[in-house]
């Protein structure tokens, strides 16, 4: 028994060896966490909506890719698409290329991308995000973005390693959310009030912040919506009408919408000049927009490489 004691005793009175924490996990790259964790909820949430927006997904294709030059592209062209999301367009581009590095930061959004593109061979998934991209520059033969470099710090710098992706010579297509340029003051007022309401949403739990957002769609999105269509029957000009570019919209892509627009911590908006200013810094031109909502879509041209002839005269 005293054996046992001392035994005992000895046990109790050794230090104990100081448990290792492991380091914080910093987030690399160019990216808003607390963004990429809001799409990540909501897609989660909102999983079977993509098949019930099929109409409303091949419609805003096809916008953004109005200037495309699919018939300039060489055989089995390689592409990129930084942020990706779930891959709604993917099913649309792979059938006409050669290969696709489809990234996003989200495990939530590669996971889902896949689930809803099984059959698409040509498509490589990377889960990274802008800033810390390990793709191989100035190897790819056409890109895309959509509504995602307006969501990330450093939007210009994000543009610009897009371009730096590209060869010479590539087309760029490029969405990110307006300014409401050329709209009229109670329009841009109403904006100012609906932005006021995204701040607080979004930093609600998620449980309150979805219910809200849902109702959102259903006693605003869907009555403007649908008034705006009905007007449009009876040949009113609904330009100005707000949320008139639902109006031939399932409400799935009205409840998403609503989601992204009032759940979203980091939002910024451009003019179209702003943009165009950007795209032409980073090294496009031929920049050309599509004249219609959803504004600004636009496409430019990875400037070609210049001669050392050339680029000495444009350093002085």
């Amino acid at each position: 028994m005293a054996k046992e004691a001392r035994k005992i005793s000895r046990k109790a009175a050794a230090p104990k060896a100081p448990k290792k924490r492991s380091a914080p996990v910093k987030p690399q790259g160019n990216v808003d966490q607390a963004t990429v964790q809001a799409f990540s909820d909501q897609w989660t949430r909102f999983e079977r909506s993509i098949r019930e927006r099929e109409e409303d997904n091949k419609r805003i294709f096809d916008r953004f890719f109005f200037h495309f030059p699919w018939k300039k592209l060489p055989a089995k062209a390689k592409g990129f698409e930084i942020g990706c999301g779930r891959g709604r367009f993917l099913k649309y581009v792979a059938p006409n290329v050669g290969r696709i590095d489809a990234v996003d930061p989200s495990p939530v959004a590669i996971k889902q991308a896949k689930k809803f593109n099984p059959d698409l061979k040509n498509v490589k998934y990377f889960q990274e995000s802008t800033g810390a991209l390990s793709l191989k520059k100035g190897t790819y033969d056409f890109g895309y973005s959509f509504g995602v470099l307006m969501c990330v710090p450093d939007t210009q710098a994000a543009i610009t390693e897009c371009v730096d992706l590209l060869k010479p010579g590539a087309p760029f297509c490029l969405y990110m959310y307006y300014n409401l340029d050329g709209r009229p003051a109670w329009y841009r007022g109403l904006w100012r009030a609906s932005d006021v309401l995204r701040r607080i949403i979004c930093r609600l739990p998620k449980g309150p912040g979805f219910f809200i957002t849902n109702m959102i769609a259903a006693l605003v999105y869907w009555p403007l919506a649908r008034g705006a269509a009905l007007a449009e029957k009876f040949g009113k000009n609904v330009h100005d009408w707000p949320l008139s570019d639902y109006r031939h919209s399932a409400f799935a892509r009205m409840r998403g919408t609503s989601r992204d627009r009032f759940g979203t911590p980091l939002e910024k908006r451009f003019s179209r000049a702003e943009m165009t200013e950007m795209m032409e810094k980073a090294g496009f031109e031929n920049i050309k927009y599509y004249d219609g909502p959803p504004y600004w879509c636009m496409f430019g041209i990875k400037r070609p490489a210049l001669s050392v002839v050339e680029d000495s005269r444009a350093k002085k």
